[in-house]
This record gives C-alpha cells, sequence and structure tokens, in this order.
C-alpha cells in the first residue's frame, strides 16, 4: 500500500514536468515516437527519453497507461515487432503494467531492472 502513496506523490509533483517536456524524445518532423531497428540504443527503463531511468519514467508510464502520451522510443526488435523496449523493466520482452511495479519496487530497494533478453540495449 505504501507504493501507491510513493505513486501518487510522484504522479502530483511530476505530472507538469511531462506535460513542458512531452515532446523530449520526439522526432521532430512528424511528432511521432523515435523509431530504430535492432539493435536498439536505449537505457533500460527510460521511458520518457530523458537518457536516464528515474522516478520521471515511473510517472510517465502510469499516465501512459491511463491514456497518456506513448513512450518516446520505439524499437523494432524481431521483424515486424515494434514496441516500448525501453519500457521492459522485468525482462518479459513487453511493455505493460507489471514494468511499472518492478519500477517501483527497484526505487524502494528492489531488484534492478533486466533487459529482454532477445532485445538488449545496444553497447
Amino acid at each position: 500500500m505504501r507504493w501507491i502513496t510513493i505513486i501518487f506523490f510522484l504522479v502530483m509533483l511530476t505530472s507538469q514536468l511531462i506535460a513542458d517536456d512531452s515532446n523530449s524524445g520526439l522526432n521532430e518532423e512528424s511528432n511521432q515516437p523515435a523509431t530504430t531497428r535492432f539493435p536498439c540504443n536505449y537505457v533500460v527503463g527510460d521511458v520518457s527519453g530523458d537518457g536516464n531511468f528515474n522516478a520521471l519514467d515511473v510517472v510517465y508510464g502510469l499516465e501512459y497507461f491511463l491514456g497518456g502520451i506513448p513512450p518516446v522510443y520505439i524499437c523494432e526488435c524481431t521483424t515486424g515487432d515494434w514496441w516500448y523496449v525501453a519500457g521492459d523493466v522485468n525482462g518479459s520482452c513487453s511493455y505493460n503494467g507489471a514494468d511499472i511495479t518492478r519500477s517501483v519496487r527497484y526505487f524502494t530497494g528492489g531488484a534492478s531492472p533486466q533487459p529482454c533478453a532477445d532485445c538488449p540495449p545496444a553497447p
């Protein structure tokens, strides 16, 4: 229950930051997420596209799953399979609510983020 309070607090404090910087990783010409093919150059957990994995990424992800702005980076890890690879922090090779939970646990002393084994960040 404590992590829900933490998330709520983070959402309240940083929602304006996301609104102010919503285009940080978007393609300037099309205002769409940046896309690339494998190998993908990303930071595990960096949903907001600012180059760091921090609490802002948890809030950004929560807002996305509640109908907000999508993550700013999409990668094609296998042919025809485009997804928000930076958001996968539990190694499931998908981005979903379980990744938000894992992120919160990481910031409260839990296990480190784990990328998809089939699509690790480029060295």
